[in-house]
């Protein structure tokens, strides 16, 4: 793909680190340097590393690169373009239009771009591709001090994830996300089973992490937990309970619960994200003892269903 002699192609092993420098220099150092060590390291571990990183290159030099990072169970996650200074704008377009067509040719039903809290829009590049806002997310964490030092006392029951329970724990999920205030625009993209696929994907997944919350022998929510082992520390992937067993506190029941898992495995952080329009979970998790570190924008672009 050319324009004004600008090409676009998949980065090559030698360029990678390069390539990822500049996907990520809006971090400031040494935050980027960590973020790109991290990205070849995990990237060792695949069969087709950073397949996704593409590179736009002007007369031989580079110029701009961006990098489509495909998860499980249909979604992606799209970093945008990184330019060198006095690079056309095109650079940035075709960037993003060859990273849409590599999203389409890995099956994905829909790709987030990921932009700090502080822009007021997303650049062109991603605007003209068709991408609109979908939330800002709060990246909220709680610590040890934080955590009930004891099992909290609750009328609810935590049932551990089996494969006999899956249809349950699909038809749990997807129950949860009516009248939801927690990114509501995405419910409803993607069918539980690919959601869950998502979510397993997520971290070092293990059944016990997984939770059915039952009342009086019904389900009522969900709570799933992964860990990561690297930076030790537990992520509270989703919490959920469905519209009638909403109003009696019990969000931060399962919340109290799952701090307490994590102290129970060792781990002495638990974080997750959260709309930051959802003022009725923020107050919760604000009550749990979690507080906000970091704060970003997300922007969506579904795509057709003839194109998977």
């Amino acid at each position: 793909m050319s324009t004004i002699g600008i090409e676009v192609g998949a980065a090559p092993r030698r360029q990678q680190a390069d390539a990822l420098r500049l996907v990520f220099g809006h971090l400031e150092e040494p935050a980027r340097s960590n973020t790109v060590a991290s990205a070849l390291a995990a990237a060792g571990q695949e069969a087709a590393p950073l397949a996704g990183l593409l590179l736009a290159r002007q007369h031989d030099r580079v110029v701009g690169a961006t990098w489509l990072q495909v998860l499980a169970g249909g979604a992606a996650v799209l970093w945008p373009p990184g330019t060198v200074p006095e690079t056309p704008p095109e650079a940035a377009r075709l960037l993003v239009e060859a990273a849409i067509v590599f999203a389409r040719q890995q099956r994905a039903t829909l790709v987030q771009a990921v932009l700090p809290r502080d822009v007021d829009s997303a650049p062109p590049s991603l605007l003209d591709a068709g991408f609109t806002h979908l939330a800002d997310l709060r990246y909220m964490i709680s610590t040890q001090e934080s955590f009930p030092a004891e099992r909290p006392e609750t009328p609810l029951l935590f049932e551990p994830y089996a494969d006999q329970n899956h249809p349950r724990l699909e038809a749990v999920l997807q129950a949860t996300y009516r009248d939801t205030l927690d990114c509501p625009r995405i419910s409803g993209l993607r069918s539980a089973q690919h959601v869950l696929a998502g979510y397993k994907a997520t971290g070092s997944w293990d059944p016990g992490r997984w939770q059915l919350v039952r009342f009086e022998g019904d389900d009522v929510g969900c709570l799933l937990l992964t860990d990561h082992p690297a930076d030790e520390y537990w992520e509270l992937v989703y919490m959920g309970l469905m519209p009638s067993a909403r109003g009696h506190g019990w969000g931060s029941d399962v919340v109290r619960h799952a701090q307490w898992m994590c102290c129970q495995a060792g781990r002495q952080r638990l974080v997750l994200a959260v709309d930051a329009a959802n003022d009725p979970a923020r107050g919760m998790y604000d009550r749990a003892g979690f507080w906000t570190w970091d704060e970003r924008r997300i922007y969506l672009l579904s795509l057709p269903s003839e194109s998977i």
